[in-house]
Parts: structure tokens; sequence; C-alpha cells
């Protein structure tokens, strides 16, 4: 596994992209018990056949497991295998999950705290992922230009997004209560939940805040409102999108803002639009009524 970890840092790919690969292979290690290098074909086959009939894994999982065997299996140790053709997962057709501005008014008025307030405000202001958000730092905030460079976003590219004024504001704000030199959300500790004592740890963290620490405070305070979608942080993207493009904001834009290398990712959000919907049906009402 420690030449397999090598093999990917020389390749040079993301590094949650090796986390990914690295995670799919030790999996199949940990499955059967040995080096993975000693797993022939016929048994990786019967581990896939497991993964997706009897652990109902999401097809976007057994891809991205599939590509990281294939990457030790065939790219580290050469062995040209016919299986990693014969490995399929399509995508189910299902469209994500979208909160209204009212249910969004409802969520972040069940989070009193700040220190997690603001970076999940900050998913819906500016349509990040939670990886981006916590790996924020004070050099990426534009606030002039209205803008937030997201870096090592997905597939390791970097990109811009919106930033308003109201929330540069706010960010403002959130680093001087613990002007952490490296990072705008720095970690919070564990100790005492004291104001000040908080603070301090703050400002003297190495490292990011946590995701499941987000993930957690987002789902008390769903269960609070009682908004009984599914939600989750990636949600708050999906709503960002989908509100934008309600307002009008050309698509081409939001791509932009969500860092799409394709405008057909974005055109999702066109489905969730009720706004736009609405509109639609009145203008065909107008057009029909006469010829009624």
């Amino acid at each position: 596994m420690q030449r397999f970890a090598e093999y990917l840092a020389l390749r040079g790919q993301a590094f949650r992209t090796q986390e990914g690969y690295y995670r799919a292979v030790r999996q199949v290690s940990e499955f059967y018990g040995c080096d993975p290098a000693n797993v022939d074909e016929e048994e990786l086959r019967r581990y896939y056949v497991h993964l997706k009939c009897e652990k109902e894994w999401a097809p976007r999982s057994i891809r991205k497991s599939a590509a990281g065997a294939k990457q030790f299996y065939r790219g580290m140790l050469k062995r040209d295998w016919g299986l990693f053709g014969d490995i399929k997962a399509p995508d189910r057709k299902s469209l994500p999950t979208v909160l209204n501005q009212r249910e969004i008014a409802r969520i972040f008025a069940r989070i009193p705290l700040r220190r997690y307030r603001t970076p999940l405000l900050l998913l819906y202001a500016s349509g990040l992922r939670i990886s981006e958000c916590i790996e924020l730092t004070p050099d990426d905030i534009m606030g002039s230009e209205s803008k937030l460079l997201v870096r090592n976003g997905k597939g390791g590219k970097d990109h811009y997004t919106i930033l308003s004024s109201a929330m540069y504001q706010e960010l403002r704000r959130y680093w001087r209560h613990h002007r952490n030199p490296r990072w705008i959300f720095p970690e919070v500790g564990r100790g005492s939940s004291r104001s000040e004592e908080v603070c301090r740890r703050m400002s003297r963290a190495k490292d990011p805040m946590g995701m499941s620490s987000l993930r957690h405070t987002l789902l008390n305070a769903v269960r609070m409102a009682k908004v009984t979608k599914n939600v989750h942080p990636h949600v708050l993207r999906h709503s960002f999108a989908t509100h934008l493009l309600e307002a009008g904001v050309p698509i081409t834009q939001v791509q932009e803002y969500l860092g799409h290398a394709n405008v057909e990712t974005t055109t999702i959000y066109t489905h969730l639009t009720p706004v736009c919907h609405q509109k639609a049906v009145a203008c065909i009402d107008k057009l029909v009524t006469p010829l009624l």
C-alpha cells in the first residue's frame, strides 16, 4: 500500500482523488484480509458483485471504487484485466433536494452559534462544497471584487465564486473574533464552551474546522425546524444554484460560481426552479386562453 501511495503521488493527482483511490484499494484488502496485490481477477469480480448486489452501493460509489482498483491493478501492477470493462454503474435519474427560502430561514434560525452558523451560511451564500468552505484562508477573500477564490476544488481546479457584501462583512467579523493567521474557519477544539476560551483555541488552531461538526449542527437545526426533506450540507449548494436561476442569473454565470467544467452539469437546476415553471405556465395560459 505504501508503494501505491507513492505511485499516486507521482501521478500528480489531486490529494482528495489520491485519498479516494487509496481508500478503495484498502477496502479490497480489508475484505479479503490480505495484501491487495494477492487478489486475482475472479476475486475482485466477486468483490464488486458483493458491493452492487448485497451492499447495494450507489452507482457513483461503485465507479469511484473501481477507478481506484483500476489505478492499482492496471496502472501500477500492469494487470490488463477485462473486468474493468465489465463494471457498469450508470447514475440513477434523480433530482437533488432543494430548500425553498422559507425553509432556509427556519433552519438558520435554529443555529445560534456563530462559529457554526457562518460557515454553513457561506455554503448557501456562495454555493460552496463543505470541503471548499472549511479550507478557506484570509487570502482567498476578495471583498472589494465581491469574489471568493476557491482553491483546489473538485478535480484539483481553482475557480472564483460570488461573495455578497453582507457575507463579506460577516466573514470579517468572524475572522476578527479569532484572528487565526491561516484559516477563516479554524478548528474549535475541545474544552470549555466559554466564548473567550473557544476564541483562544480557534486562534491557535493548526487545522481547519472539521466537516462532521458542521454536518451535525445542520442536521440538528433541520430537525428542530421540522423540515422533513433529506438535508445535508450539499443541499445548501443545490439551493444556491436554484435560487440564482429563479432570480434570472444566466446559467453560464451560475456554472462559473459552482466551478462546473460543463454547463450541462448545471442544467439539472433548471428542472428545480418553481418560479420559472410558474412563469412558463402563465405564459402558456396567456397564449391559449384566446384560442379557447
